[in-house]
């Protein structure tokens, strides 16, 4: 899959942001019903027209649909109702404090279920990584992969079974759902103020 890791630049201070799942359902004859969980996590879409506010923010998106060349290229999205983990526990350090490698994850959970969600676009700056609540340092206590969201603890250096935690900010990763943006329609709404605004839909990409 082609991917840029370049953030989506228009300054937007709240996506139209929808969390979907897939679920097959089969509706007995006596009205009982048979449901399986098509996805394992929930998919993601936006619509980023809200970030267009002036003749200059239609330029830039403009810009960055032809770099992206459509839906060809991936990009990274901030999604402001739900970006940051803290105190994630991703696992446990080997036994014989050989390197292991750990995904960032974020759970979520109620009294009912649990859903991990896998996180592999961390924002760099943001990590703070601990080893039983103690901070590790980055380089030198382990590495992290910021376009897979793997963190490899480096041999020798972290006790072994130490429990590793995990606060950051994070982006999604998505793609334009469209190779067409109706820029036209776009231009027309904000120098008439008339109709209403065309979406532009963007939505989450699986690579994991």
């Amino acid at each position: 899959m082609s991917f840029d890791n370049v953030v989506f630049p228009l300054s937007v201070a709240k996506f139209s942001a929808t969390i979907e799942y897939n679920t097959t359902i089969l509706v007995m004859d006596g009205g009982a019903e048979a449901r399986n969980a098509n996805w394992d996590d929930a998919r993601l879409s936006f619509d980023a027209a809200s970030g267009v506010k002036t003749t200059l923010d239609l330029a830039t998106m403009i810009a960055f649909f032809r770099a992206r060349k459509g839906s060809a290229r991936g990009f990274l999205v901030k999604d402001w109702t739900d970006y940051q983990i803290t105190n994630q526990a991703i696992g446990y350090a080997s036994s014989t404090t050989a390197p292991v490698s750990l995904q960032l994850i974020k759970s979520y959970s109620d009294a009912g279920n649990t859903e991990n969600r896998i996180i592999t676009k961390p924002k760099q700056g943001t990590l703070v990584a601990r080893q039983n609540g103690s901070v590790m340092t980055e380089g030198l206590l382990f590495t992290m992969d910021y376009t897979t969201g793997i963190l490899t603890t480096i041999n020798g250096t972290v006790p072994a079974n130490a429990l590793i935690t995990v606060d950051c900010e994070f982006y999604v990763p998505c793609r334009f759902l469209e190779d067409k943006l109706r820029a036209d329609l776009i231009l027309f709404k904000l120098t008439t103020g008339l109709g209403e605004m065309p979406q532009v839909p963007i939505i989450e990409v699986r690579d994991f």
